[in-house]
């Protein structure tokens, strides 16, 4: 049995410096990516199967309609601390990118956590930049998060990750990474 993760890769534009020493100080600062599909089991026979089809996917969408604006602050608490969000305003096309996947990828197997099964559920678009805090870090990072936020991302890619165990380590391996792209 292996796990997949779907996420799409972005690169912000105009980034603002403070998010830069924000996640640093708040996150571990993975790559920049948008969760579209959390760990999901999927049988090693099934695998050249789910790569034609996220590929498949992706030439459905164009690059420019999956852009995003980056406004407002979350706050969530999860098994294991607070984590704080930047989400997007509506995209209607990320939704839809995001819907097919969760339901063209719904027959592989079970998402390996409720939480995350609860996560595609609500989909949310959003940047994490910190996780895992204590009340005590929650307090101190949002003393530091300004009062106006706003930044865009442009879409580079989506990423498919197939994995042995569901852990971002093993997701940041190029090795188990396989990229789709979108028209221009």
């Amino acid at each position: 049995m292996k796990y997949f993760h779907i996420s799409l890769v972005f690169k912000p534009k105009d980034l603002p410096k403070w998010l830069i020493d924000f996640r640093i100080k708040y996150d571990k600062p993975y790559p920049y990516h948008l969760t579209l599909k959390n760990e999901t089991e999927v049988k090693e026979r099934d695998v050249e199967l789910l790569k034609k089809l996220v590929r498949k996917i992706s030439t459905k969408y164009f690059l420019k309609e999956l852009e995003m604006v980056f406004k407002n602050v979350i706050i969530k608490e999860t098994s294991k601390g607070y984590c704080i969000m930047i989400t997007a305003q509506e995209n209607s096309s990320m939704r839809n990118l995001q819907a097919e996947i969760i339901e063209e990828t719904s027959s592989f197997g079970k998402v390996y956590s409720a939480e995350h099964a609860e996560f595609e559920k609500s989909f949310t678009p959003h940047i994490t930049i910190g996780r895992h805090l204590t009340n005590r870090q929650l307090l101190q990072a949002e003393k530091e998060l300004p009062n106006k936020i706003c930044f865009e991302t442009k879409p580079e890619k989506l990423v498919l990750t197939i994995v042995n165990r569901p852990v971002i380590e093993e997701r940041l391996r190029e090795q188990n990474r396989n990229y789709c792209f979108f028209e221009n």
